[in-house]
C-alpha cells in the first residue's frame, strides 16, 4: 500500500472504527541522540506533514532505551488523538 512508503514512519496503525491513522517514528536513545535536545529535521517534518495530510493521521516520535519508552507523555498524546 501507499502507507508502506510513508517516509520517516517506522510503524503505521489504523485506528479501528475510524478513518484515523497513527504513524510512529522510533528513535533509540544513544550517545548520538540526546533526548532533551532532539529536534525533528526539516525532511522529517515535511514527511510527517505529508503523512498527516494524506492519511488523516498523526505522526508521533517515540524515544526508546533498552526497549522502554522514555517519553511516556507520547502515550497520552496518542490516546488524545484517538479519542478526538
Amino acid at each position: 500500500s501507499d502507507l508502506d512508503h510513508a517516509g520517516d514512519i517506522d510503524y503505521v496503525a489504523k485506528v479501528p472504527n475510524s478513518y484515523k491513522t497513527i504513524g510512529l517514528q522510533i528513535k533509540p536513545i544513544t550517545a548520538n541522540i540526546a533526548f532533551s535536545g532532539y529536534s525533528v529535521s526539516d525532511r522529517m517534518r515535511r514527511n510527517f506533514n505529508f503523512f498527516e495530510e494524506n492519511y488523516n493521521g498523526k505522526a508521533f516520535v517515540i524515544f526508546s532505551e533498552k526497549e522502554k519508552i522514555i517519553n511516556k507523555e507520547v502515550i497520552d498524546e496518542i490516546r488524545l488523538f484517538i479519542e478526538e
